[in-house]
C-alpha cells in the first residue's frame, strides 16, 4: 500500500480517534469500519461512529461470515475441520515454547552476573525459541494446503457477492478504520474475506487500534504474564496480514506484562529478534510512511522493548 498506516494504542479510557482522523484523513469521503473483533457486539458501534465525526460505512464480516456457514454446510464443515486441526497442533506447540523458554529465563537471570559468557548461549537458546515459533508457521501452512477449498475463500462462488459488496463500498471511502477486539477472529474473518489483497493495494489511510493494529504485521503474538491459571508466556498465533513487517505489537501491556521486570521483557525481545517490539498504550498514534515511523502521541504511550530488557520512547 502505499497511503499511510496510522497505528493507535487502547481507546480507553481517552480516545484519540477523533483528532487523529481529523489530521490523517484529509480528502473528503466515508470511513468504512470493521469491528469483527467485538464478535456478538459487531454491530454495538454508536460511540465508534460518533468518534469518527463523519459518515461511515459499517462492514459486518463476523455477521456475513456466520450466514454464509449456516447457509453453506460443506463450507462449515470444511471450516471446523481446518480450525480444530490448528488447535490440536496449538497444544503441542504450547508445550515445545513453554519448556524452550524455561533455558531464556534461566539464562537471562544470570546474565547480569556474567554478561560477556552467558550472553552467547543467552542467544542460542533464543534461537531455539524461535525454531519453534517458525515451526508453528510451518505447520500452519501445512494445515491449511490440507484444505484447499478454503485456500482462497473470496474466490468462491458464495462468498463472491460479499466480496464485491466490499469492494463497492470502500471504494468510495477516504479510510478504513479496524477497531480491536478478538485479534484471532478478526485475523480470521479479514483473511476470509480477501482484506489481505485489498488493503496491500489501499492508497488511502487505514486507522487501526489495539487488535486491529496487531492484525496488521507478519507475525502476530499473544501475551499475558500473568493469567488467572497462573504465569503465562507469550505464544505465536499465527500470520498477519503483513502491511507492517518487522515489528511485533503489544497493546495494553502495562496490564499485561510485567512492565518491571527486565529480565522478562528482556527474553520477549530477544526471543522476536530481529523484529521490534513496540507497547502500545492508551494515548499512541505510530504513522508508517514511506518505510519509517513518525510518533505522534503522548510521550511514553509507544516503547521499544531493548534487548536488554529496558524500555525506549520511540
Amino acid at each position: 500500500m502505499s497511503g499511510p498506516l496510522v497505528v493507535l494504542g487502547p481507546q480507553r479510557p481517552n480516545q484519540n480517534l477523533s483528532a487523529v482522523l481529523e489530521r490523517s484523513v484529509t480528502e473528503p469521503g466515508a470511513i468504512s469500519v470493521i469491528s469483527a473483533g467485538w464478535r456478538y457486539d459487531e454491530a454495538d458501534i454508536g460511540p465508534l461512529q460518533a468518534a469518527l465525526r463523519r459518515p461511515s460505512h459499517h462492514l459486518a464480516l463476523y455477521t456475513w461470515f456466520d450466514e454464509l456457514l449456516r447457509a453453506h454446510p460443506d463450507l462449515k464443515r470444511s471450516y471446523r475441520a481446518r480450525q480444530d486441526a490448528i488447535r490440536a497442533h496449538k497444544v503441542l506447540y504450547r508445550i515445545r515454547v513453554d519448556a524452550s523458554l524455561i533455558a531464556v529465563r534461566r539464562l537471562r537471570e544470570l546474565y547480569d552476573g556474567d554478561p560477556d559468557g552467558v550472553w552467547p548461549e543467552l542467544q542460542r537458546a533464543a534461537k531455539a525459541v524461535r525454531r519453534v515459533d517458525d515451526d508453528l508457521m510451518e505447520e500452519l501452512d501445512t494445515i491449511n494446503a490440507r484444505f484447499p477449498e478454503l485456500a482462497t475463500p473470496w474466490e468462491r462462488p458464495e462468498v463472491a457477492p460479499y466480496v464485491e459488496r466490499i469492494q463497492a463500498i470502500v471504494q468510495d471511502c477516504a479510510a478504513i478504520a479496524i477497531a480491536g477486539g478478538h485479534v484471532a477472529v478478526l485475523q480470521n474473518r479479514l483473511h476470509f474475506f480477501g482484506f489481505d489483497a485489498l488493503l496491500t493495494a489501499w492508497t488511502r489511510p487505514i486507522v487501526a487500534w489495539s487488535g486491529g493494529a496487531m492484525v496488521l504485521t507478519d507475525r502476530i503474538a499473544l501475551f499475558y504474564d500473568d493469567p488467572p491459571e497462573g504465569p503465562g508466556e507469550a505464544e505465536v498465533l499465527g500470520p498477519g496480514l503483513g502491511l507492517l513487517p518487522g515489528v511485533v505489537l503489544f497493546p495494553h501491556a502495562e496490564r499485561r506484562l510485567r512492565m518491571d521486570q527486565t529480565h522478562r521483557l528482556s527474553s520477549l525481545a530477544i526471543r522476536f529478534q530481529p523484529a521490534d517490539c513496540i507497547t502500545l498504550e492508551n494515548g499512541a498514534h505510530l504513522v508508517r510512511r514511506d518505510d519509517s515511523w513518525h510518533n505522534e502521541g503522548v510521550s511514553g504511550s509507544a516503547l521499544r522493548i531493548r534487548p536488554d530488557g529496558t524500555l525506549e520512547t520511540l
